[in-house]
C-alpha cells in the first residue's frame, strides 16, 4: 500500500530532512517513489493554520482581450510550470470550434494563441485534465447525444494534439460529468452522476483512465446529488484522490462528501466513494456559483461561493476544508465577479494557492484575478 511522509518544516529542520535523504542515497537504498508504489517524501514549508483569515487581494487587470461571448472558458496549467492557465474554447462561436490559450507568466497572461483548430462543438461538453500523467492538462469532449462518446486532445505543452476517442460510452444526456484523479494513479478519470429527481436511482459511475484510453464505467456509490443539487468533485482530505460532493442549495443549503475509499481488505488504490457524510450546514445558496479549490495551500480542496448578483451582492466567500468538514463561510473579498461574468478559480502565481479569476464577456473580454493572500 502506497503511504505518504510529510514533513512540514521551516529553514533548519528542512535542511536536516535534505541530509538525512542524501545520506540515504549515498548509503545505495532507491530514491522513494510514488509511482512505484514506495513511500513518498514530501517536504513542505510552513503549515497554513486552519481557520486563518483568507483573503483574495484587488481584482488585477491580467488580459484585454481573452474568452468571448459564447466560449467556454476554464484554467489549467497546460505547460506544466506550476501556474495555471486560461483556456477559451470556441464552443461553435462565430462558426469557429477551435481552442485558444493564454499563458500565466505569474502577474498577467500573455496573448492568446491556438493551440487546436478543431475540439469540443457547441452540442458538447468541454473539460480539461492530466489524463496520461505528464503533469499537462489535456482536452476532454463529452459528445452526449444517442451515442455517448468521449474524445480527448492530449497536451504537448505547446498545443494540443488531434482528437482521439478514448470511450465508446459515456456520460449521457442529463447526466453531470466531471473529470478528476479518483483512484491516486496521478491520471484524471471520469465521473458521471446520473442526477435524477429523488426517489431515482442517482449513482455515480466512474471510467477510469489507463493513460491511452478509459475502462467501462463502474457503480463507484448509489444515491448521491439529485437532480436539484450542483455535483462537484475534488480532494477535500488531501490524500490525492479527488472525493465527491453534493451541494443541496435551497433550502437547507446543506453540503454531503463521499470520500473516495480503499478496499477493506487489502488495500489497495480507491475503488468506491463512501456513503454521503454532512460536511456543511449551510454553504452555497441557490443563485451562487460554487466552485472547489485549494486556496490555503494545504492540499485540501476548499469550498468558494460568489455571490453572483444574488442579493444584489458580489462578495466571495470560502468555506475552508479540515480534512473532516468545512468550516463556516468566512468573507474573502467583497466584490469580484458580477452576474454578467464568468467565475473560475486557479492558481494563476504558482504559488500553491488557487486565486479567483473573472472572465467579463462582452464587447470588451478582459480577464481580472484577485490572487489569493
Amino acid at each position: 500500500m502506497k503511504a505518504m511522509i510529510r514533513i512540514e518544516c521551516g529553514g533548519s529542520a528542512r535542511l536536516a530532512v535534505l541530509a538525512l535523504l542524501l545520506a540515504a542515497c549515498q548509503s545505495g537504498e532507491e530514491a522513494l517513489s510514488p509511482e512505484t508504489g514506495e513511500d513518498e517524501v514530501v517536504l513542505m514549508g510552513e503549515t497554513p493554520v486552519v481557520g486563518a483569515a483568507l483573503q483574495f487581494g484587488t481584482p488585477q487587470l491580467w488580459s484585454s482581450f481573452f474568452c468571448r461571448k459564447g466560449e467556454v472558458c476554464q484554467v489549467a496549467d497546460v505547460n506544466h510550470d506550476g501556474k495555471a492557465d486560461a483556456i477559451a474554447f470556441s464552443h461553435g462561436a462565430n462558426n469557429s470550434n477551435a481552442v485558444f490559450v493564454a499563458l500565466s507568466n505569474g502577474t498577467r497572461l500573455g496573448l492568446p494563441q491556438q493551440w487546436s483548430s478543431f475540439f469540443c462543438r457547441s452540442t458538447e461538453t468541454c473539460a480539461v485534465g492530466d489524463v496520461n500523467q505528464d503533469s499537462r492538462p489535456d482536452l476532454i469532449a463529452f459528445t452526449r447525444g444517442t451515442t455517448p462518446r468521449v474524445f480527448v486532445a492530449l497536451s504537448t505543452g505547446t498545443g494540443f494534439g488531434a482528437p482521439q476517442q478514448w470511450s465508446s460510452f459515456f456520460c449521457r444526456n442529463g447526466e453531470v460529468c466531471k473529470v478528476a484523479d479518483v483512484n491516486w494513479d496521478h491520471r484524471a478519470d471520469l465521473v458521471a452522476f446520473r442526477h435524477r429527481p429523488i426517489g431515482n436511482p442517482n449513482g455515480v459511475y466512474v471510467a477510469l483512465s489507463n493513460g491511452s484510453s478509459f475502462g467501462a464505467p463502474q457503480e463507484w456509490t448509489n444515491g448521491f446529488c439529485q437532480s436539484t443539487q450542483t455535483c462537484e468533485v475534488g480532494d477535500l482530505t488531501g490524500d490525492g484522490s479527488a472525493d465527491i460532493l453534493a451541494l443541496t442549495r435551497d433550502p437547507s443549503n446543506d453540503v454531503f462528501v463521499g470520500l473516495s475509499k480503499q478496499p477493506v481488505f487489502g488495500g489497495g488504490l480507491p475503488t468506491q466513494f463512501e456513503l454521503p457524510a454532512l460536511w456543511s450546514s449551510f454553504f452555497c445558496r441557490t443563485g451562487e456559483v460554487c466552485l472547489v479549490a485549494d486556496v490555503t495551500g494545504d492540499r485540501r480542496q476548499d469550498l468558494i461561493a460568489f455571490n453572483h448578483g444574488l442579493d444584489s451582492a458580489n462578495a466571495v466567500f470560502v468555506g475552508q476544508s479540515t480534512g473532516a468538514g468545512f468550516l463556516p463561510a468566512t468573507k474573502a473579498h467583497d466584490f469580484f465577479c458580477t452576474k454578467a461574468q464568468t467565475c473560475a478559480v486557479g492558481d494563476m502565481t504558482g504559488d500553491g494557492k488557487a486565486d479567483v479569476v473573472a472572465f467579463t464577456r462582452g464587447t470588451n473580454p478582459r480577464v481580472f484575478v484577485g490572487v489569493s493572500q
